[in-house]
């Protein structure tokens, strides 16, 4: 999950991860960039990725996911610049037992895929966050790397 845009300190938050993020993409200087559909995510990285001339890839875990998310996410043109989109079901779930199981379904595509994983968490993390993040690194025998904002 990422800051929403908001006022004090949910902005404070929100810039310094956005430059932590910034600065870990800069160094690590990726060849692409797989983008899980989780909060904030989606909305946050793309202008990153985009700054940086790194190509990203945006997974849908259904074909109607992305009208959840903010307008400022179409408007900012992330769907546009980004490399690809794949959509893992083009049809809908009707319940929230099978949101979960095409978000889960979506997540794996990304890490099954991706060369490694970035965790970005607050130095708080929800421990629906912790355990989505401990059961994607048990599952996968890649690199996994936790970036901790607000830490220092």
């Amino acid at each position: 999950m990422f800051p929403r845009v908001g006022k004090g300190l949910s902005t404070k938050k929100r810039k310094e991860a956005l430059f932590v993020v910034t600065e870990v993409l800069k160094h690590t200087k990726p060849e692409l960039v797989y983008l899980m559909p989780t909060k904030g995510t989606n909305v946050a990285i793309p202008p990153i990725c985009n700054e940086l001339d790194i190509p990203y890839i945006l997974v849908s875990p259904y074909k109607e996911f992305y009208t959840e998310v903010p307008e400022d996410f179409f408007i900012s043109g992330s769907m546009k610049k980004c490399k690809s989109f794949i959509t893992i079901s083009e049809s809908n779930p009707d319940t929230d037992e099978e949101r979960e199981v095409l978000h889960q379904e979506a997540t794996d595509f990304c890490a099954n895929t991706a060369l490694a994983t970035l965790f970005i968490h607050s130095a708080k993390p929800t421990t629906k966050f912790i355990n989505f993040m401990n059961e994607m690194i048990d599952r996968r025998d890649v690199r996994s790397w936790e970036l901790v904002y607000g830490s220092w």
